[in-house]
């Protein structure tokens, strides 16, 4: 099974990241596939740029937003995530369903 976890924390040396990894070492031995997508280390920015706007609507999706489609992608069905990060998985899909396949 594929796992996609999104962490949103700006110190890799938070007790929140100590339990992203032990969570990734639990699925990795159990088999499972994880990746991890850390938006403050990833520079992510949740706003759209009015480029982005200019691309999207002629039907191509930013890079930044196709990486994280991929991304989304592999893992199927994202299970549910805190509401800092809904946002960011929304516009993704949102843009995602905008598009041609």
């Amino acid at each position: 099974m594929n796992h996609l976890v999104i962490f949103a924390h700006p110190n890799p040396a938070s007790f929140n990241h100590a339990i992203l990894e032990v969570y990734a070492r639990g699925l990795a031995a159990a088999c499972h596939e994880v990746r991890i997508r850390g938006l403050y280390a990833t520079g992510s920015n949740p706003v759209i740029r009015h480029s982005d706007n200019d691309m999207i609507n002629r039907g191509i999706p930013p890079d930044d937003i196709r990486q994280e489609q991929d991304h989304i992608r592999w893992v199927g069905v994202p299970m549910s995530t805190p509401a800092e990060r809904s946002l960011m998985l929304d516009e993704v899909r949102a843009i995602a369903r905008s598009l041609p396949s």
